[in-house]
């Protein structure tokens, strides 16, 4: 599922591909490009060549079949035919997880992009001889060593990872290759200028008046359709079985409820969390009501935090390493002989809902994307993102959550129609103050769905006009007593033992009760720990971090150290 292009800018370099797994090599002019498609939904990818152009499109494209039908074109290869060179980038038409490239052979000029959302990017690396941009940001790391091209290791990329636990402002951990922001495509002129521009942005400023009612009836029918962009394309490839996630939020189960409401049969639902947990009760409850088969897999034997390696190689080092946590391992168990899309409710309470804590507009905070609080964060704040909402969706939602995508996608193709541009355009023009605190989105359940309704959830509902009473003030307080409590006892390190040991991923509870965790991490992080004797800094920060009394503070700093040992420690790999 990936592509390298090569773009010569001295003509007497001289470089070696022979290294880069390949299906295709295609030489024109100072231009190669290199396609190692999947098979799998093969007729929404397209290599596209004439006497001008040279394009590459690859991924899945949601509304392929819309496209087709308002253009009167046979194919998704004769619909770049009539499109390209026109005023507007073809990327700004499609919707989904693409990637892809268009060169003009005439000048040279090219454009790369990812999607709009970020889920699927392209990476580039460019110095005086050459530029190279691939989908896979380990091929172009293999390019680069292959052909000696120097690669630095990113320490502003390390302080990303031990403050927010993802990395953004196009940063990867080799310094030399950035990471496209979404809704962007590199642009690389003829004679050597390279530049990103914008094709995409999302906006929060534009906002409809008006009622509830009515942005029920805006969300469902908006909704339905991006379900119908997802599931229609298992269709088309003659998958008659739908893989979704099903957690015991209200994200993955609506998916799954409004495509039940829409005639799609044949799902299976996929869940992963600690056993016997309410999370897993809730998704269990809301299949057997759907009559869907299910998938389980319990997370108490704790393997996933072994595979820091596996699961940094497969998302490139852009986010912690245990935020799949079973997600992995299970999709490695799926044959996928049956099933096209993974279908997930990603995004879904930030997107009907919001990232605010209120019904009000706030300036950008970046404290409160942080996943860890011992150091400040370290990144830069666009000019045009002017409040909280598009900051934490850009940086948390989009650079940060969505990078399980990039693991997914090793195993199939991965979509939420909660992420679907037009919706999500819809949704941030509806007023912020039905979005807040899931208002709008239990309204939308009760009028229209109320099966999803009648199965518990982990999402709590709204409590409009709260009377307080003494009872409540009491809970209240004996809450707080019990943080403080907690507060002193993570200082001890022993909050594991008073955590809830019954959410879907207790990490606390669980590295404070399994010897065997503590030991590997431990051992993970003393072994690797030297290997970065050259940076001092990052040294005393990881060590600092580590230290931390909260366990995933922990898995931040191995993130860091398994990166540096992917990507630099070469020798002793």
């Amino acid at each position: 599922m990936s592509w390298l292009i090569i773009k010569k800018f001295n003509k007497n370099f001289l470089h070696n591909t022979e290294t880069i797994a390949r299906k295709h090599r295609i030489d024109f002019g100072e231009t190669v490009v290199i396609e190692n498609f999947s098979t799998r939904f093969a007729d929404d990818k397209c290599l596209y060549f004439d006497d001008r152009y040279a394009v590459i499109v690859d991924g899945v494209i949601l509304n392929k079949s819309e496209l087709l039908a308002e253009s009167g074109a046979a194919s998704l290869r004769d619909w770049i035919k009539r499109e390209i060179g026109k005023s507007k980038p073809i990327c700004s038409y499609l919707r989904g997880p693409f990637t892809g490239c268009v060169i003009d052979k005439r000048d040279g000029h090219l454009y790369a992009f990812g999607n709009q959302t970020g889920d699927a990017a392209v990476f580039y690396y460019a110095d005086a001889d050459c530029f190279a941009v691939s989908s896979d940001f380990n091929m172009v790391c293999d390019w680069c060593r292959a052909n000696d091209r120097r690669l630095s290791f990113n320490t502003i990329a390390a302080k990303q990872m031990m403050t927010l636990g993802w990395l953004v402002d196009g940063m990867t951990f080799v310094a030399e290759i950035k990471r496209t922001f979404p809704g962007n495509y590199v642009n690389v002129s003829g004679n050597g200028n390279i530049a990103e521009a914008s094709y995409h942005r999302f906006d929060n400023h534009t906002v409809l008046n008006i009622s509830m009612d009515e942005a029920v009836e805006l969300l469902d029918t908006g909704f339905r359709r991006s379900v119908a962009r997802c599931f229609d394309k298992d269709i088309e490839y003659g998958y008659s079985h739908h893989l979704v996630d099903m957690s015991g939020g209200l994200d993955s189960r609506m998916v799954s409820v409004v495509a039940r409401d829409m005639g799609y049969d044949g799902i299976t639902n996929m869940h992963y969390s600690k056993k016997d947990s309410t999370e897993e009760k809730c998704a269990y409850a809301m299949a057997c009501a759907l009559k869907n088969e299910f998938i389980g897999k319990p997370l108490d034997d704790l393997t996933f935090f072994y595979d820091v390696d596996e699961i940094i190689s497969k998302n490139f080092g852009l986010a912690f390493y245990s935020g799949i946590t079973g997600g992995n391992r299970l999709l490695s168990s799926i044959n996928f002989d049956k099933f096209g899309l993974e279908h997930t409710g990603q995004l879904g309470d930030v997107v009907v809902g919001t990232y605010n804590k209120q019904a009000k507009h706030s300036p950008p905070d970046p404290l409160i994307i942080s996943s860890s609080d011992v150091f400040d964060p370290c990144f830069h704040v666009p000019v045009w993102i002017d409040n909280h909402e598009m900051l934490a969706l850009y940086y948390r939602g989009f650079q940060g959550i969505l990078t399980t995508h990039f693991i997914r996608r090793n195993y199939t193709e991965v979509v939420s129609p909660f992420i679907d541009v037009d919706f999500l355009t819809l949704c941030l023009s509806l007023p912020l103050e039905f979005r807040h605190n899931h208002m709008l989105y239990w309204k939308w359940i009760d009028t229209k769905y109320p099966i999803a309704a009648s199965i518990p959830s982990t999402t709590k509902r709204p409590c409009e006009n709260e009377k307080i009473t003494i009872r409540k003030i009491l809970i209240r307080l004996i809450g707080k007593r019990k943080r403080e409590v907690a507060a002193i006892l993570n200082k001890l390190g022993l909050y594991g033992l008073v955590s809830d040991k019954n959410s879907m991923n207790p990490i606390d509870y669980w590295f404070s009760t399994n010897i065997e965790l503590r030991k590997f991490v431990r051992e993970y992080f003393q072994s690797h720990i030297d290997s970065i004797n050259d940076y001092s800094e990052i040294k005393q920060m990881l060590e600092t971090l580590f230290n931390s009394e909260r366990a995933n503070d922990k898995f931040l700093a191995i993130t860091v150290l398994g990166a540096y040992d992917k990507y630099f420690n070469l020798e002793q790999r």
